[in-house]
């Protein structure tokens, strides 16, 4: 199974290195907006897919991808959580709150299920 941290997160590993592979599918903010309204909502499930193929990949943690997309407003929390680990074991300075990440993307999701 996958490993957590000392608050039960996933634990996503990431590559201190300088290789080409980046520990998560990073697209800009506007790119996700544009696209998101574009297709109706349809990218965000294709970015939360990518998202989670790449968790898989680098952890042992066994999970769907395609379905954790498919309930991403259930599963937005953990990436949220999982991208914020990551960038803290990195040093990166500028850390994401995943409980509002996760509550504001849902009331934006409400309104389409």
């Amino acid at each position: 199974m996958g490993r957590t941290n000392k608050s039960g997160e996933i634990e996503i590993p990431v590559d201190r290195g300088t290789g080409a592979e980046l520990p998560f599918y990073c697209v800009s903010t506007m790119k996700l907006s544009i696209l998101s309204l574009a297709t109706f909502g349809l990218y965000q499930l294709f970015w939360f897919y990518k998202n989670w193929v790449k968790v898989r990949a680098r952890s042992c943690y066994v999970m769907s991808p395609f379905w954790r997309a498919v309930f991403s407003p259930l599963f937005c929390y953990p990436l949220a959580s999982g991208v914020n680990s990551a960038a803290e074991s990195v040093n990166v300075a500028q850390r994401i709150r995943p409980g509002p990440i996760a509550a504001i993307y849902a009331g934006m999701m409400l309104p389409l299920l």
